[in-house]
C-alpha cells in the first residue's frame, strides 16, 4: 500500500492500482518535468489516431462525430470539477482562457487587478496588455517564496476589480490558499480568476466550493494530455457581463443554421469558442481526464506527496536547498532546488547529463525543478536521487 502521512491529504491506495497506471504510459524515459510539459496515456494517444483515421476517410462523419465527443467530455469536465456543462468552453491553452476573460471583463479606466509578481507569464501578460485600457496591475511581491494572504491584502483598494493567481506557482511550487482567498474576494466583492495549470489533475480543486469565478487551464501539463486544447470555466452568473472576443459561427444558439445576421449567443460557454474545434485533441484529452479519474483527487494528491517528500528529503540529505513549501496547505508536485557553490549558468550543463542518463528536469527562476507525477513510483525517485548524487560527485 502506499500512503501520504504527512500532508493534509492521506488515503491509501494499493500499489497494483499505480501499476496499473503506469502501465499504459508509454514513455521508455523517467519523465521529472510534468510542470513543464507532459506525457500521454496510451488511451490518449489512440483517440488522436482514431479520429485521424476516420477523418482522413470520411471527414464529415469524423466531424459529426467530433461535436459529440466534445459536448460529451464537456459534460465530464463539468461533472469533474462540481460546475455546470454550460460553465465549460474549450480553449488552446491556458492563455486564451485568461484571455477571455482579461479582455472580456467590465472594466472601466482608473479599474485595478492585483497579480503576485511572481506569476508566469500567462498570467501576467494579459493584465498588462490592460494598461492601455487604463487599468492598473498590481503586483505582490512574494515573502520567503510565499505570497502572504495579508500582502495580498494590502494591494487591494477602492479600484480593485478582479484578483488573479496561479493554483500552483510554477518557479516554487508554492500552492495557494484558495478557500482563503477566495472568502478574500468575496469580502471585498472581487472577481476571483485562477490558472490551475500546475495543478489541475493531481489536487483536488472545486471551484464554485472555493469561489472561483474563472478558471483557466490547458491540457499538456498535469492532466497528461495534447498540448492545442484546454478549456475555461466562467461562473454562470458572469456570462452576460463577461464579452466574447471572438465571435463566430459557433458562439451562437443553432450554429448550424448559417444565418448572414447575428442570432443570439448561445445560452451557454460555447459562445467563447467562436469557430471549429480540434476533434482529435479534444477527445484526447477526454481520455486523459478519464485516466485521472480512476483513483480519486484525493488519492493523486496522497500519491504526489509521498514521492515530493522522498525527493525533497533525498535532495536535502545531498545537500542541496530545498525552496519549494512543504507545509500543509502549501506543497505541491514542483521541487525547487538549489546546489549550494554550482553557478545557476551550469545548471543547464546538469540538465543535459541528465537527459544522456534517461531523465527530464528542467530548470525555473534560478532553481532546477523537478516534478514527478502519480504514475512514477519510488523507485524513480531512487533513480533521479542516485543521478544527482553522481553530478555532484563528478
Amino acid at each position: 500500500m502506499s500512503q501520504s502521512t504527512t500532508g493534509d491529504f492521506s488515503l491509501e491506495t494499493d500499489e497494483t492500482v499505480w501499476q496499473a497506471m503506469r502501465s499504459e504510459m508509454l514513455l521508455p524515459n523517467l519523465h521529472m518535468d510534468h510542470a513543464g510539459v507532459s506525457p500521454w496515456p496510451d488511451r490518449s494517444l489512440k483517440a488522436v489516431v482514431d479520429w485521424a483515421e476516420q477523418a482522413a476517410v470520411d471527414p464529415f462523419q469524423a466531424s459529426m462525430a467530433g461535436y459529440s465527443r466534445a459536448d460529451q467530455v464537456r459534460g465530464e469536465i463539468a461533472d469533474w470539477l462540481g460546475v455546470g456543462n454550460l460553465e465549460i468552453c474549450y480553449t488552446r491553452n491556458t492563455t486564451e482562457g485568461l484571455t477571455h476573460i482579461s479582455e472580456g471583463f467590465p472594466w472601466q479606466a482608473g479599474d485595478n487587478v492585483v497579480v503576485p509578481a511572481d506569476e508566469y507569464p500567462t498570467n501576467l501578460h494579459p493584465w498588462h496588455h490592460l494598461r492601455s485600457k487604463g487599468v492598473e496591475v498590481r503586483e505582490v511581491p512574494s515573502v520567503n517564496h510565499r505570497i502572504p494572504i495579508d500582502a495580498i491584502e494590502k494591494a487591494i483598494n477602492s479600484t480593485t476589480r478582479m484578483l488573479s493567481i496561479s493554483f500552483v506557482q510554477y518557479g516554487t511550487g508554492l500552492r495557494a490558499d484558495l478557500a482563503g482567498l477566495g472568502k478574500l474576494c468575496s469580502k471585498h466583492g472581487l472577481f476571483f480568476t485562477v490558472d490551475a495549470i500546475q495543478g489541475l489533475g493531481v489536487l483536488p480543486i472545486r471551484p464554485r466550493e472555493l469561489g472561483i469565478h474563472a478558471l483557466a487551464s490547458g491540457g499538456s501539463k498535469w492532466l497528461l494530455g495534447p498540448q492545442g486544447v484546454g478549456f475555461l470555466f466562467l461562473d454562470q452568473a458572469w456570462r452576460e457581463q463577461v464579452r466574447p472576443i471572438s465571435v463566430g459561427w459557433h458562439s451562437v444558439e443553432e450554429p448550424f443554421r448559417f444565418r448572414h445576421e447575428l442570432p443570439p449567443l448561445a445560452a451557454s460557454s460555447k459562445r467563447y469558442e467562436g469557430g471549429t474545434i480540434n476533434p482529435g485533441l479534444v477527445s484526447a484529452l477526454g481520455q486523459s481526464i478519464s485516466f485521472l479519474r480512476q483513483p480519486s483527487p484525493v488519492q493523486w494528491a496522497s500519491r504526489i506527496r509521498m514521492l515530493t517528500e522522498r525527493l525533497a528529503g533525498g535532495l536535502q540529505a545531498m545537500g542541496l536547498a530545498v525552496i519549494s513549501p512543504r507545509e500543509d496547505g502549501a506543497w505541491s508536485g514542483i521541487i525547487a532546488a538549489k546546489v549550494p557553490g554550482l553557478p545557476e549558468v551550469e545548471y543547464s550543463g546538469w540538465l543535459k547529463k541528465l537527459r544522456e542518463m534517461g531523465i527530464t528536469a528542467n530548470y525555473r527562476m534560478g532553481n532546477l525543478r523537478f516534478s514527478p507525477h502519480g504514475y512514477n513510483n519510488l523507485a524513480d525517485i531512487d533513480r533521479l536521487l542516485g543521478a544527482i548524487q553522481r553530478l555532484i560527485e563528478n
